[in-house]
């Protein structure tokens, strides 16, 4: 992968999949209700592939002094435990590895930070709510802004926090989502 693009400036880790079923809008399936032979492929991207882009990429960040990685994480990660998500254990994992890189590369001028976001209409969700119209309505509900996020919410945050604006802010959990966690 780095042999294909060189050195980066700024990497966002924000792909992302989880066990879900859209049926009578449950976005996400419980804990509890998966199958082990679910969690491989969600787990290969949201651990694995983090983990895997981030040690291609950070190298160079430390030998040119200068970098910024951003990964994403739901917010309801924040509150959500083993049992009632298969969110949790899938990308806590993100938090963690946020936590444990800034002493270590904070220092050789990297910083690293998670943003955490609410639900955002896009793919599967898009699609599931072109479907059924009311479930938008019903997810927004949960919102303080009332909406749903767009891809574009959380730009602006991952362009500062990779920026040199940011050079003194890292190992951070910012959340972008519409006032969700405050509201748990």
């Amino acid at each position: 992968m780095f042999e294909t693009t060189g050195p980066l400036d700024i990497l966002v880790n924000n792909a992302g999949s989880g066990v879900r079923s859209w049926a009578d809008g449950a976005l996400l399936v419980p804990f509890i209700e998966t199958d082990p032979a679910d969690w491989d492929p969600v787990l290969r991207v949201n651990l694995a592939g983090v983990l895997h882009v981030t040690r291609a990429y950070l190298p160079a960040m430390i030998e040119r002094r200068w970098g910024g990685s951003s990964s994403s994480s739901p917010t309801r990660d924040a509150a959500a435990s083993a049992a009632r998500s298969s969110t949790a254990p899938r990308k806590r994992p993100r938090w963690a590895s946020r936590a444990a890189s800034p002493p270590k590369v904070g220092r050789d001028g990297v910083t690293v930070n998670c943003i955490s976001l609410g639900s955002m209409k896009h793919a599967g969700l898009a699609d599931a709510i072109a479907a059924d119209p009311a479930l938008e309505t019903k997810l927004a509900r949960n919102y303080p802004v009332g909406r749903l996020g767009r891809v574009d919410d959380p730009a602006p945050l991952a362009v500062l926090l990779c920026s040199d604006a940011a050079e003194w802010i890292t190992g951070q959990v910012y959340p972008v989502d519409g006032g969700y966690a405050p509201a748990l």
